[in-house]
């Protein structure tokens, strides 16, 4: 990002590592400053997909699941949203249960003015809260009452996550423990 080249003296020879066994390091006698990028400079914005007919972003950076507690994620292929090819089943979300949907690379918040997510519960009906967050720390949550029929939430990133500077995740806890499905999550 900062256009910086440099080049190592030290080869790199081959050698075999075992899986498992120990990190193999090597210095190749080069090494990049550490400085701040300049103003104006890019930061890292993931596609705002969160979750589709699958995990979204680009390869090798998808968003993924951190389910807490008993809740547990599966991705299904029926009873999706507009009968897409899959969606996300949670079971077992109960209070003090949830999940964290995460990249790794943080992102700015101000990268996307909303996070719509599309949910149903297979039966009956479920209290969820949910909202973008970044280590743990939710902003602009809501709170909606899930039912059988799929029906989209939607934050609003400029009112419930003022002053907070970068998003990694999204915080789903507060259900039933009634199965839920989740489709199109996305960051628009």
């Amino acid at each position: 990002a900062q256009g910086q080249v440099v080049e190592g003296t030290n080869p790199l020879a081959f050698t075999t590592v075992n899986p498992g066994g120990n990190r193999l390091l090597h210095d190749i006698g080069a090494q990049v400053d550490d400085l701040e990028p300049p103003e104006g400079m890019c930061r890292f914005v993931p596609p705002g997909l969160v979750y589709g007919d699958a995990w979204g972003s680009i390869p090798g950076v998808e968003w993924m699941p951190n389910p807490w507690g008993s809740t547990e994620i599966t991705e299904v292929s029926e009873g999706c949203h507009n009968d897409s090819a899959s969606c996300l089943r949670v079971n077992h979300m109960g209070m003090g249960q949830g999940a964290h949907f995460y990249i790794w690379q943080p992102f700015p918040t101000q990268s996307f003015s909303t996070l719509t997510v599309w949910a149903r519960t297979v039966t009956g009906t479920s209290p969820l809260a949910f909202g973008p967050s970044t280590d743990g720390s939710i902003c602009g949550e809501i709170e909606v009452e899930v039912t059988d029929q799929w029906t989209a939430f939607t934050v609003d990133l400029a009112t419930g996550c003022a002053g907070v500077a970068e998003l990694s995740s999204v915080t789903f806890h507060h259900g039933s423990g009634e199965p839920l499905l989740l489709d199109d999550i996305a960051f628009e």
